[in-house]
């Protein structure tokens, strides 16, 4: 469900971007990035370490990603 909002929430990024609504496109990025934050610091790295690798590689990388199209508003 959380990942869920976050796609939402990334799909709201991109329309605030093409109608060049920076206000909104702020409040998104927030969001989503909290709820990545959230995801990767709740991994459990003992138990199904390989897996949690992964995952905390895969929302660290997307966490950049976000960052990177905040920063220079590009889809």
């Amino acid at each position: 469900m959380l990942m869920q909002g976050a796609l939402d929430k990334m799909a709201n990024t991109k329309g605030c971007i093409e109608r060049k609504h920076a206000k909104g496109k702020a409040e998104h990025v927030s969001k989503v990035t909290s709820i990545l934050l959230y995801l990767r610091d709740t991994l459990d790295m003992q138990s199904g370490a390989d897996i949690s690798n992964k995952l905390f590689s895969l929302y660290d990388d997307m966490i950049q990603r976000l960052n990177d199209v905040h920063v220079q508003s590009d889809l």
